[in-house]
């Protein structure tokens, strides 16, 4: 078998029901592709609904009941349940480009015996992707047009997103490596993996052109913040910049990652000044995300500089509690 998709889900049939019809689309692809659809203590059990879910035909389908751990532990339950060569982690709730999906396994069947990770390039974002699929940039694709990258290569501007979604694994990787996992009860992650993986792998193909995940939702990792939640999750935060600063440091990829980091310190800078942190916990953010890297453009200057971060963080905190 080809491809193992891994899908966590936690009371949200609905929306699971929805992903697998998107991936119905490609109907002539199923036969090559697993589901493993890990529910992590859904109440009702995703089982009760296994009606509507094999009324989409999806052949090769498994589902593992687990206590509610967290999409962390799913996941990695699903790694131990995978059969097929390569492994894509998929969100319950957002969907496949079919057109996108199917270019995608023909690199994966041409691939080269010696890749460990298909870097697909940038999500979609479209709120009715299920019902109408975008077929733009759709063309055919052999094994030529991958593209061999390093490290280095990697963080160019805009090539790389640390999204473990935009990355297809082979699977034998994360079985012979029983370290590669998620770490469990742990915001970022994902991302935290993604670092993990990448510093074991020796062989990374990307094509840029390939968009098969689409997002349906645009829920932040933080959910509904609060005072209480805010100072748990912090940390969390402050020890994945430390993490990815790291990896950095060990790769000598400073120059090329700089881009990368500064836009995800940018943009977590930005969520936790409107979800209304407060600015005592934002200041720890800002010091432990900082590690000699100035700031460099206007958005920056502005959004780091602390009367107006301070300013922001205070508005929105008054906007939330009304």
């Amino acid at each position: 078998m080809l491809l193992s998709v891994i899908i966590p889900v936690y009371n949200n049939h609905l929306a699971l029901i929805n992903c697998l019809r998107s991936f119905s689309l490609a109907d002539k692809l199923l036969r090559d592709t697993e589901f493993v659809i890990v529910d992590d203590g859904s109440d009702p059990p995703v089982n009760n609904y296994l009606s509507d879910i094999h009324s989409l035909n999806n052949p090769n389908l498994q589902i593992i009941r687990t206590p509610h751990n967290g999409a962390a532990a799913a996941r990695n339950t699903g790694i131990i349940h995978a059969r097929a060569d390569f492994v894509w982690f998929f969100d319950a709730d957002d969907c496949v480009n079919p057109s996108h999906f199917e270019r995608m396994t023909v690199l994966l069947k041409n691939s080269p015996k010696h890749l460990d990770i298909l870097h697909t390039g940038a999500m979609l974002s479209n709120g009715s992707a299920a019902t109408n699929p975008s077929n733009e940039g759709c063309k055919e694709t052999n094994e030529s047009q991958l593209i061999r990258i390093s490290l280095q290569e990697l963080f160019v501007p805009k090539t790389a997103y640390l999204d473990h979604t935009t990355y297809i694994f082979k699977r034998s990787l994360l079985a012979n490596n029983s370290h590669l996992r998620y770490p469990a009860h742990l915001i970022l992650e994902d991302s935290l993996f993604l670092l993990l993986v990448l510093d074991n792998s020796l062989s990374l193909f990307c094509d840029n052109s390939l968009h098969p995940y689409i997002r349906n939702n645009f829920s932040s990792t933080a959910g509904a913040w609060s005072d209480a939640k805010s100072a748990l999750l912090i940390p969390d935060i402050c020890f994945f910049f430390n993490s990815f600063n790291t990896f950095l440091l060990e790769h000598n990829e400073i120059t090329r990652g700089d881009h990368c980091y500064r836009r995800l310190r940018y943009v977590y800078m930005r969520v936790l000044c409107v979800k209304g942190c407060p600015w005592s916990l934002i200041q720890d953010f800002r010091s432990a995300s900082f590690h000699n890297r100035p700031y460099k453009t206007l958005k920056e200057k502005i959004l780091f500089c602390k009367p107006f971060g301070r300013v922001l963080a205070f508005t929105c905190r008054l906007l939330r509690k009304k």
